[in-house]
């Protein structure tokens, strides 16, 4: 019993360090901008995709919280003896 408490609290900190690495690792990927024929506006078009990007950076986190805040009730409701 012991060692089933241990590998399910384990899981779940190692997935909450992978999610948040992953999380880090998509914010930090730097993003390609292609200009056609027209002249590119940079300020406007860095604007833009910072906003965005912080846009799913937020959407990210939240899906994660979400999923660490599923995952803890399972443990509370499963294991709440321990």
């Amino acid at each position: 019993m012991e060692i089933e408490k241990m590998l399910v609290i384990v899981a779940f900190i190692l997935t909450l360090i992978i999610s948040f690495h992953n999380l880090v690792s998509i914010q930090g990927a730097s993003t390609s901008l292609e200009c056609e024929e027209e002249p590119c506006d940079e300020i406007e078009t860095n604007e833009d995709i910072a906003a965005q990007e912080k846009q799913i950076f937020y959407v990210n986190a939240f899906m994660i919280a979400i999923i660490s805040g599923l995952f803890m009730f399972y443990i509370w409701s499963n294991h709440a003896r321990w």
